[in-house]
């Protein structure tokens, strides 16, 4: 249990460092791995479509848009906030193919659900 907490700060303290959203409103940084792990959590239960999608779009959407200014538009050197923060990842490719993949997940679901 301890590992999962651990995770959880030092996730929401990096997200502070170049999410958008995080930067301007600090209770994000603390909800968002529980709105991580709701999204997928959510995606593999099958939970309602507009249960989930909402949240995954969003997460996704800022996520990527943060990461491709703070890496791609700023320049700024970040360490990933995977696996709770303990690797030496760098912020870049690896995150905005998460937050890609987030919103493709959110998209093929409202996709599947009106088709």
């Amino acid at each position: 249990m301890n590992f999962i907490t651990d995770g959880i700060v030092a996730k929401q303290n990096l997200k502070t460092h170049y999410d958008l959203v995080a930067m301007r409103y600090l209770p994000y940084a603390t909800l968002y791995p529980f709105l991580e792990a709701y999204a997928g959590l959510g995606m593999v239960a099958a939970l309602p479509v507009w249960w989930v999608a909402p949240v995954s779009l969003f997460i996704g959407s800022v996520g990527a848009v943060s990461v491709v200014k703070a890496v791609y538009i700023d320049k700024r050197s970040l360490k990933c906030a995977c696996v709770g923060g303990d690797s030496q990842v760098p912020l870049g490719f690896v995150s905005l193919t998460e937050n890609v993949f987030m919103l493709a997940g959110a998209g093929l679901m409202i996709y599947l659900h009106t088709v």
